[in-house]
């Protein structure tokens, strides 16, 4: 896709979400979804930035990170991590708050 049909691409044929964070920045955009050849292939692309993570798990997914790694670039102890981690969901689960999962995430993202 080239940048001139990405910015004509018809944003109502996209998701919410994905037309959300496509106004946000064009040119910018335009780097993840130069490799794009369908409007599905945008959207997916687009939506996936558009998510933000919710659980510890979510932002070692996002960013490829371990619980090593999590507990060593933010002076986590490695067993409150893995608390974080453990049953997510599950009424026994120590959730991490909120804030701190927002603030990793913003930190990962500048990386």
């Amino acid at each position: 896709m080239t940048f001139k049909e990405f910015q004509a691409l018809d944003i109502r044929k996209l998701s919410t979400r994905a037309a959300r964070v496509f106004v946000e920045s064009d040119q910018a955009l335009y780097d993840y979804v130069s490799e794009c050849k369908t409007i599905k292939d945008v959207n997916a692309v687009l939506e996936s930035l558009a998510e933000e993570p919710e659980t510890i798990r979510d932002i070692m997914t996002k960013y490829h990170v371990t619980m090593a790694e999590l507990s060593r670039r933010f002076d986590i102890p490695y067993r409150t991590i893995q608390g974080w981690a453990a049953d997510e969901g599950k009424a026994t689960a120590r959730e991490c708050p909120k804030y701190i999962i927002g603030m990793i995430d913003e930190i990962l993202s500048r990386d």
